[in-house]
């Protein structure tokens, strides 16, 4: 007699000879899918890491600055729950014209030294249709680093409670806002510290579009990349693995059949008409407009980014190529027009 654990064994095992036998006969390349979340990877780790695995250093973020770390927490917090069962969960169904209270944070003021600004909370009384406010539950502000060493973004974060205004709230909402106003200094030190899983999103997005990737998805995160980069697409999925709980990175090997082939054509043709047309309009209005040397050097790579595109899967693409050819060089001529006028 099996049991479902047993079944889930097999049925793994079968999975992983299926993949097995397709990376054997893969003519085509990968299908390749991730999702990437919040972990605890810190920078120092990630440059281990991409030593280790071979890959390339250029895609390493910038360094953390605490004054982005202050920015997304006081920026992001808008904390909202019933006055009379503040601790109530989310889970918690709404009751019809409920008094409710939200929590967030409003800019004072900013200048050279620090930035200023306050925890504000809003009632909101749908019975009664008015809005009270107390607009000075904290004060959260960032104090600019002065030295004359000083790294760009650098600074501390200070959180001073207003024990009045606190105090002046019944006992199981002001639990709640001091519960908020800890977790102001508990997420700033944690974006001070670790990676956010948007930068290491953008890292993974970035090496594999590296690999002239073509994108199967409009939205991103499902790519088709080429049997010759199977190597990085190994490291890369190592890489993923450490970021934690959450994050993925799964190679799809795409047999050379027609349907497959169709599939990666498809999503290059309309990716290349609407990249084109897109570049040709933002060349015009470069022309148009007199852009600078960082204008134009931006789209020049752009058109330079697709054309390799083209190239790494020219055999693949031989069909659509020749459907692009003209935007192609239309593009390339308004460019070498907009090169030459000097931006």
């Amino acid at each position: 007699m099996t049991t479902p654990d047993d079944e889930q064994h097999v049925a793994g095992e079968a999975l992983e000879g299926y993949v097995s036998r397709l990376e054997k006969s893969a003519a085509l390349g990968h299908l390749v899918v991730y999702s990437i979340f919040d972990g605890r990877v810190t920078p120092d780790e990630l440059e281990l890491w991409f030593i280790e695995l071979g890959l390339d250093r250029a895609h390493l973020p910038g360094s953390l600055r605490p004054v982005d770390a202050y920015e997304k927490t006081t920026g992001e917090l808008q904390v909202t729950y019933p006055v009379d069962a503040p601790m109530a969960g989310r889970g918690r169904p709404r009751e019809p014209g409920e008094t409710v209270a939200t929590l967030m944070v409003r800019p004072v003021a900013a200048d050279g030294e620090q930035i200023t600004r306050h925890l504000v909370r809003e009632v909101r009384d749908e019975g009664a249709r008015t809005l009270d406010y107390e607009t000075r539950l904290a004060e959260i502000v960032f104090v600019r680093d002065q030295a004359a060493d000083r790294v760009a973004g650098g600074g501390v974060m200070r959180v001073t409670p207003d024990t009045a205004s606190i105090g002046r709230l019944d006992d199981a909402e002001r639990a709640r806002v001091e519960q908020v106003i800890g977790q102001i200094d508990d997420r700033y030190q944690h974006r001070c510290t670790y990676l956010s899983g948007d930068r290491l999103r953008g890292i993974i997005r970035k090496h594999v579009e590296d690999l002239k990737a073509v994108r199967v998805r409009p939205t991103g995160g499902v790519y088709f990349v080429g049997d010759r980069h199977a190597a990085t697409l190994q490291a890369l999925r190592t890489l993923v693995k450490r970021f934690g709980e959450g994050s993925s990175f799964t190679r799809i090997p795409l047999p050379d059949e027609e349907e497959m082939r169709e599939m990666v054509v498809g999503a290059w043709r309309e990716r290349a008409k609407e990249e084109l047309q897109r570049l040709s309009r933002d060349i015009a209005a470069a022309r148009e407009n007199g852009k600078g040397p960082k204008a134009v050097e931006a789209l020049v790579k752009r058109f330079r980014a697709l054309k390799a595109t083209a190239e790494e899967h020219s055999g693949l693409l031989s069909e659509t190529l020749e459907e692009t050819a003209g935007a192609m060089e239309l593009a390339e001529m308004q460019l070498r027009d907009l090169l030459t006028r000097g931006g």
